[in-house]
């Protein structure tokens, strides 16, 4: 029982951290992203706001990093040390443009508040990114596997599952041609992946 606990007290730490981040203060991480265009980060942020129920959003009045998302993108690694991107840079430039695709809605449920509802990301290119990133820079990473999404939103706990299975995005596909390192000092990097 323990060892579960410390893993959602990691989780916990992780999203306090990132709570931050939205909120603009300074954090303690730096962490890399896919980004979208903002033609389908308007798509999808609308699409959203559709197919969840309003009456099942969580929302805290303390913390407005909850509710619905607005600021589409799929991690790629958070919790990096470095404050520059350059041994980020290097593993970037190193690794070829790649397409990823998108999946099924599913869920995370790892809080006992509410559950995340998520987009899933599939790309074989992409989760080897995301471990060379690992393995090569420093981080304080701790989920034990990796499963690329974009969050869509948080749920009252329980309320996550009806929305699970949904395909009206599967098989749709991007290339991604740049990563965004966003340093833990506030300054946003773009680091070009390299052409074939």
């Amino acid at each position: 029982m323990a060892n579960i606990s410390g893993f959602v007290d990691r989780i916990n730490l992780m999203e306090n951290q990132m709570i931050l981040e939205k909120l603009g203060i300074d954090y303690k991480f730096s962490s890399t992203q896919i980004d979208f265009s903002p033609d389908f980060s308007q798509e999808f942020i609308v699409w959203g706001k559709k197919f969840i129920d309003p009456k099942e959003v969580y929302e805290d009045l303390e913390d407005p990093s909850y509710g619905m998302e607005n600021e589409v993108h799929c991690t790629v690694l958070y919790g990096i040390r470095e404050t520059l991107p350059k041994l980020t840079q290097k593993i970037v430039s190193s690794t070829f443009l790649f397409v990823a695709k998108l999946g099924k809605v599913s869920i995370f449920e790892t809080s006992d508040k509410y559950d995340v509802v998520k987009l899933d990301v599939i790309s074989d290119s992409l989760r080897t990114l995301h471990y060379r990133l690992r393995k090569r820079v420093p981080n304080s990473n701790q989920y034990p596997e990796y499963r690329p999404h974009l969050t869509v939103g948080y749920v009252l706990k329980g309320e996550g599952q009806k929305y699970v299975g949904f395909t009206g995005f599967e098989g749709r596909r991007f290339l991604v041609k740049a990563i965004q390192f966003s340093s833990k000092n506030g300054k946003k990097y773009r680091l070009e992946l390299r052409k074939k």
